[in-house]
């Protein structure tokens, strides 16, 4: 019987230390695991984390390069629309100012040749070529406004710039 129970309390005891060392091996080998795992996870979120960062930032500067010439090209064409626009207008002023002048002359002339047969002779062909003159500056006019618009607009489709209405 002694020995039955020492039998018996040796196989209890083996049994909770077995008991013990399992579960206290069990904890620390889990916890182990556990911290190396996280470790290696927060380090490689890390290095994604960064990789994608500098990925983002790059695209970020070229887009802004981009933007920046852009923006510079436009402000070029509307200098130049703002210079070929003074141009025209200064044309159409001094168009304005010659016609005047040639009605100014025409009128002259008609009072020249009511006065006299022989200024009535020479007013015509000079209130003619008054006239001729004025319409070519005008047909000049013309046709630079229909160039320059056909210029810009072959530009706009060409560099693919659209005005935003």
């Amino acid at each position: 019987i002694a020995n039955e129970l020492d039998k018996k309390n040796n196989t209890t005891i083996t049994a909770e230390i077995k008991r013990i060392l399992t579960n206290d091996v069990y904890r620390k080998l889990t916890a182990e695991i556990n911290t190396k795992i996280t470790n290696e996870l927060s380090t490689r979120l890390s290095e994604i984390n960064t990789e994608l960062n500098s990925k983002l930032i790059a695209k970020i500067t070229k887009i802004n390069t981009c933007d920046a010439g852009y923006a510079s090209e436009a402000q070029k064409i509307f200098s130049m629309i703002n210079n070929i626009t003074t141009k025209v207008n200064n044309i159409e002023e001094a168009c304005l100012v010659q016609r005047s002048d040639f009605d100014q002359q025409s009128v002259s002339n008609e009072s020249e040749a009511n006065s006299t047969n022989e200024s009535e002779t020479n007013s015509s062909p000079s209130s003619s070529s008054g006239s001729s003159n004025l319409s070519r500056i005008f047909d000049i006019t013309g046709d630079i406004r229909i160039r320059f618009k056909e210029h810009f607009d072959q530009l706009m489709k060409t560099r693919n710039y659209a005005f935003d209405e």
